[in-house]
């Protein structure tokens, strides 16, 4: 009798664990073709039940037993929706049909920073200051004749040098102006940077071939390098501080909304750097460099 009432007792407790171990099981397809539609999402409401199919469109779902709504939602699919009595395990397939969205136009519209693919003018290349800082740079300095070497046709007249070759031509054979005047040497330090002010550059003009008749004097390439002009509406200050310069650029209005200054100075502690490394009698040579731009 004893053994009887353990029986009983143990088949009474299994019960609410059976009513917790439903299983609902199925696959989900394409209504059309067939094929298996992966990562269908199957929910079951009420509750916060929810799964979803596997590679071979195969999905289960663990539910007590009770009323459920089984819904089935795919990207690009119709929603199926129907309800079941849980009681005990079921399979239930579902196919799913495909709907077109109609949705209105998108238009897409972008501006080209380069004409040069279609221009009849196929050698000219425009730089702004923006562009120029991007670049890779020399010791933290950005500089526009090291950057213009990383355009196509146009190489490096060597490791720590700012002369340039273009398309074969030597570096005497380029025409260098700063605001339509011409620069005959445009380095500093032997060439280790070049005579700009990036932050007093506005931007940069090069051709490389096709040169137009108001240019002359040379046969490889124009650079010409135009400089801020000032802000006629208010005062800016601008400047930085690398491992081997410092510079600051000023520039306001002189008459508001009708003229402007701009003034731009630089300096390199090149001297300073060196002198722990330099002989008494050689500590005066002074190793380094400033310049000035006012406009």
């Amino acid at each position: 009798m004893y053994n009887l009432n353990l029986k009983i007792l143990f088949i009474l407790l299994a019960f609410p664990i059976l009513s917790n171990a439903q299983l609902l099981t199925g696959n989900i397809k394409d209504s059309l073709t067939k094929e298996v539609l992966i990562g269908a999402i199957v929910k079951a409401e009420p509750g916060n039940y929810g799964t979803a199919t596997d590679a071979s469109g195969n999905y289960q779902l663990k539910l007590p037993a009770g009323n459920y709504t089984i819904t089935v939602t795919y990207l690009g699919y119709s929603t199926k929706s129907t309800t079941l009595t849980i009681n005990s395990d079921k399979k239930l397939n579902f196919s799913l049909a495909q709907v077109s969205t109609q949705i209105n136009d998108v238009i897409i519209t972008g501006e080209r920073t380069n004409k040069a693919v279609t221009s009849t003018e196929m050698s000219r290349v425009e730089l702004k200051a923006e562009q120029i800082k991007t670049l890779p740079v020399i010791f933290g300095e950005p500089d526009v004749l090291k950057a213009i070497t990383l355009l196509p046709g146009i190489k490096s007249g060597g490791e720590g040098g700012t002369g340039f070759y273009v398309r074969g031509g030597g570096p005497d054979q380029n025409l260098i102006l700063m605001d339509d005047a011409v620069i005959y040497n445009a380095s500093h330090l032997l060439g280790f940077l070049s005579v700009f002010n990036t932050d007093a550059v506005r931007n940069l003009e090069i051709i490389k071939g096709g040169i137009p008749a108001n240019y002359g004097g040379r046969i490889s390439s124009i650079l010409n390098v135009n400089m801020v002009e000032g802000n006629e509406n208010k005062y800016k200050v601008n400047g930085g501080i690398g491992l081997i310069s410092s510079r600051l650029m000023v520039e306001g209005p002189i008459k508001k909304n009708k003229s402007a200054f701009m003034i731009a100075a630089r300096r390199t502690y090149i001297d300073a750097l060196v002198k722990p490394f330099l002989k008494k009698e050689q500590q005066a040579n002074g190793y380094y460099f400033y310049d000035f731009n006012a406009k």
